[in-house]
């Protein structure tokens, strides 16, 4: 069976969302995205962006581990709608179940 896939390719909501107190699960006007308007504009993949500034080389390694530790959060508490994709077959496979994929 094919299920359709609508990519979003690039987002930096996972850095927003820290600054912005909100998580990725509430409808929002701020920021790129937020689960409720992905949903219904059809995106079913999405792959996250963890930007790191230039301005903060001094703490990068810190700053990442902070922004993986948001974005696994945010999975764990959207485990109903998201599940992290690692390769094509599990794009399949949780399109076929009715789910987003990161």
């Amino acid at each position: 069976m094919h299920f359709r896939q609508v990519v979003d390719g690039h987002c930096d909501t996972i850095t927003a969302l820290t600054s912005q107190k909100r998580g990725l699960g509430e409808y929002s006007t701020k920021g790129q995205l937020d689960l409720p308007r992905m949903l219904l504009g059809g995106v079913n993949v999405q792959f996250f962006a963890i930007f790191i500034s230039p301005a903060q080389k001094d703490m990068a390694l810190k700053r990442c581990l902070q922004l993986v530790d948001a974005f696994f959060l945010e999975l764990e508490k959207n485990k109903d709608t998201l599940e992290l994709a690692l390769d094509a077959v599990d794009i399949e496979r949780i399109t076929e179940i009715g789910r987003a994929h990161v």
